[in-house]
């Protein structure tokens, strides 16, 4: 046998990390992994990687401030008003949240929290709800959603899964409290929405949003 054989480990030498505008690599398998050498060629571990970057996301913000409004009312105000209240929105105590103008829907954007984390959510969800209804993000767009019934095996879904998936998970469960025992599973949804309406985390069809110029 060669005196260099036996077992090596190999590792991917990480990106350094950066959001936007710089974008993310973020791995989506080990980074390291193990190959014994002979006196043949062997194939070593596979790495993958997938570059995070922005897809149109608008914070809460936004649908807050002056342009969100005057989004909403290229919209149709009204029309709009209803489809949110179609959804399973909740207000801090858990209770309905029904807008009927802007002014309302406005305030509640701005006292989302998370002591009851169906309310962060439900602002949240209400935000990207508006990104796609305006044509800022794309429902098929896949975001970086761990944690998630939606989610893929490496932990992404797209827009409309999550939306729905947020939606129903609110009508069940209005409240999350400190102790519930789904409050978790309401933040990690609450965490993919509020990563992609800050424009972070949806997955780019190429790398040329995630520049790397490599040490070696």
């Amino acid at each position: 046998m060669p005196k260099d054989s036996g077992t090596y480990t190999l590792s991917e030498v990480p990106p350094p990390p950066g959001w936007w505008p710089a974008g993310r690599w973020l791995p989506t398998t080990p980074t390291s992994g193990e190959a014994t050498v002979g006196s043949s060629d062997v194939h070593g571990p596979d790495f993958g990687n997938v570059c995070l970057g922005p897809g149109g996301g608008r914070t809460l913000g936004f649908w807050s401030n002056k342009n969100g409004q005057n989004t909403m009312n290229g919209l149709g105000m009204d029309a709009i008003l209803a489809e949110l209240r179609a959804l399973n929105l909740v207000d801090t105590s858990g209770n309905p949240f029904d807008p009927t103008g802007y002014s309302g829907f406005r305030s509640w954007l701005l006292g989302a929290n998370a002591t009851n984390m169906a309310y962060m959510l439900s602002a949240q969800m209400a935000a990207m709800y508006l990104n796609v209804r305006a044509g800022f993000v794309s429902g098929s767009a896949l975001i970086y959603a761990p944690g998630t019934q939606s989610a893929n095996p490496a932990g992404f879904a797209t827009v409309s899964a999550l939306l729905e998936e947020a939606n129903a998970e609110l009508g069940l469960h209005p409240t999350a409290y400190s102790g519930d025992p789904w409050r978790s599973y309401q933040e990690a949804l609450k965490d993919a929405f509020d990563w992609a309406n800050n424009n972070r985390t949806f997955v780019q069809p190429g790398p040329e949003a995630c520049p790397f110029d490599s040490p070696y």
